[in-house]
């Protein structure tokens, strides 16, 4: 007499250990953007500054937080007055970076930049003389 078979499975286990890494990202988008090119009347050469504003949004997945960096470009103005941060301070020819640490991950900043004109400005259409981005740590 024959019997039938019954197949059984074990079981087994082993640990396993997973990591994944995310690396820092972090995006800046303009909300109100500045123009590329401003116009100087001279009304402004006049008070001896334009300003402009501008509102911007970072995103970063970063806990440590983030740079934003300003870059000039040559031309209509030696330097330009940073507004709407801690303290304002100044961008030079060699730009200038400010470490960010935000609490949550989407930071808005609503910025003013002061351009104090150089003695040859002239009335008229001038790229925009700064530049703004961001940078993970």
């Amino acid at each position: 007499m024959l019997l039938p078979a019954i197949a059984t499975a074990g079981t087994a286990s082993a640990p396993m250990q997973v990591s994944a890494y995310v690396a820092p990202r972090a995006t800046l988008e303009a909300v109100t953007a500045l123009p590329s090119s401003i116009n100087v009347e001279a009304a402004d050469i006049a008070a001896g500054y334009k300003d402009v504003a501008a509102t911007y949004r970072v995103r970063s997945n970063d806990p440590r937080g983030y740079y934003l960096r300003f870059d000039t470009r040559a031309g209509l103005t030696g330097a330009i007055v940073v507004t709407g941060l801690v303290a304002p301070f100044t961008v030079g020819a060699l730009g200038a970076e400010v470490l960010e640490q935000p609490v949550a991950r989407v930071q808005d900043y609503t910025l003013g930049f002061r351009l104090p004109l150089s003695a040859a400005a002239r009335p008229g259409t001038y790229p925009l003389p700064v530049v703004l981005g961001v940078e993970t740590l």
